[in-house]
């Protein structure tokens, strides 16, 4: 928007781009057709940040959506396909038993995940114009697989063998 004192404000939903408006000034008074056309170029380049995060889950979980902390333009990031929202993919650590939900931005931990720390490094991507614009983000995740051993009872005789111990744990 022109304002009338001659600057020019940008509305915070601007997608990033090259915007080019044309403006006339003209003498006020004596010879107001005394008038000249000029073109102003503004680029939008919308910072995009993604946000490191921790989780804490037993394997066969899912985590919440990775881009929940995210920032877009000093906002909250949304995954969609319109210009303004962002698109999250994996890059790294991913193959050793986590998917990405690209749509929902949640992680699914395989249920045979071992326990142990893990590396995940996940990129959200501008949509529109700028598609080039990205930041990549670390997930450590801990995985916490409690082991319960439950109480077994049996009832044999001398010289038998009691079943599996473990077939309840």
């Amino acid at each position: 928007t022109l304002n009338p004192d001659g600057t020019v404000s940008v509305d915070p939903n601007t997608p990033s781009g090259t915007y080019t408006l044309v403006y006339q000034i003209c003498e006020n008074g004596a010879n107001p057709a005394n008038c000249d056309t000029a073109t102003m170029v503004v680029v939008i380049d919308n910072e995009i940040n993604a946000i490191n995060d921790t989780a804490t889950i037993n394997a066969g979980g899912t985590l919440p959506n990775v881009v929940g902390n995210d920032l877009f333009n000093g906002e909250p990031a949304i995954i969609g396909t319109a210009p303004g929202t962002v698109s999250v993919s994996e890059v790294q650590g991913f193959e050793e038993g986590f998917t990405l939900d690209t749509v929902t931005g949640e992680v699914v931990v395989d249920p045979n995940t071992p326990s142990g720390t893990y590396t995940l490094v996940y990129q959200i991507c501008e949509n529109g114009a700028n598609p080039a614009n990205c930041d990549t983000a670390i997930m450590v995740v801990e995985i916490d697989n409690p082991i319960v051993a439950n109480t077994d009872t049996a009832s044999v005789n001398a010289g038998d063998t009691i079943p599996n111990i473990v077939g309840n744990d």
